[in-house]
């Protein structure tokens, strides 16, 4: 720069020096505002925007997920933090768990980057409360599977009468990963209230009771997922 040298420093005067410099950090940055400067419309200490939960990740209607849609602008990137740059980035397919149809699993959004926004790139994807990330089964099926086990059923006969169409396989997984995330569902819903009495010995049929009388709901499972923000198997 002309001015970084003291046999120059005094021919530009301050002004002139501070915008000069100013001009070169813009166009260093390719011309984008770094993160540390902040955006007179989207600054948060001028502005009261209505920011939504970083851990929102789960719809339980299709109109509560439109409502998101449409307050895009106004929500905050889970990713960076920028606001004003999601946009709508696709659906989510996937089949369903009682036919080969494909269905709508939940929906993926974009932090734009692009024309000199100042989103991340990232992208982040959302679920309706009945999907389970990583499996085709639903959780209302999990949930008539644990709830058959809470009746003396074996782990066989339960799962047969839950799921007839998918394989013995599929559901000793599942039964594992319930297993595997009992500690971290048992310390959520703990924190909401405590356990029921209850006549069962083992600790994964207890946690079952407790969920039963934390949710008595058709599909506890799938109120599991909405009401704490958070998979039931914990991916």
């Amino acid at each position: 720069m002309p001015f970084s040298g003291s046999h120059t420093a005094g021919i530009w005067s301050a002004p002139v020096r501070r915008l000069w410099s100013s001009r070169m950090r813009w166009r260093g940055s390719g011309g984008r505002l770094g993160k540390k400067i902040a955006h007179p419309v989207l600054s948060t200490k001028t502005h009261k925007m209505r920011y939504y939960p970083k851990g929102k990740r789960y719809f339980s209607t299709k109109l509560e997920l439109l409502q998101f849609r449409l307050e895009l602008k106004l929500l905050q990137c889970p990713h960076c933090g920028s606001v004003g740059c999601l946009i709508s980035h696709g659906f989510l397919w996937g089949y369903a768990d009682d036919s080969s149809n494909v269905v709508v699993r939940g929906r993926r959004f974009y932090c734009s980057n692009r024309f000199r926004k100042r989103g991340c790139g990232r992208t982040f994807s959302v679920f309706f409360a009945d999907i389970l990330i990583g499996f085709v089964v639903r959780t209302e099926t999990i949930w008539r599977f644990l709830l058959a086990l809470l009746n003396r059923h074996s782990r066989k006969a339960a799962w047969e009468h839950a799921a007839p169409g998918f394989s013995l396989t599929s559901g000793y997984r599942l039964w594992k990963a319930f297993a595997a995330s009992q500690f971290r569902i048992r310390t959520l819903c703990l924190g909401k209230r405590g356990p029921p009495q209850t006549t069962a010995c083992e600790p994964l049929l207890q946690l079952i009771e407790h969920l039963r009388a934390l949710f008595p709901t058709d599909d506890a499972l799938a109120e599991f997922q909405w009401h704490f923000q958070t998979p039931l198997f914990g991916m």
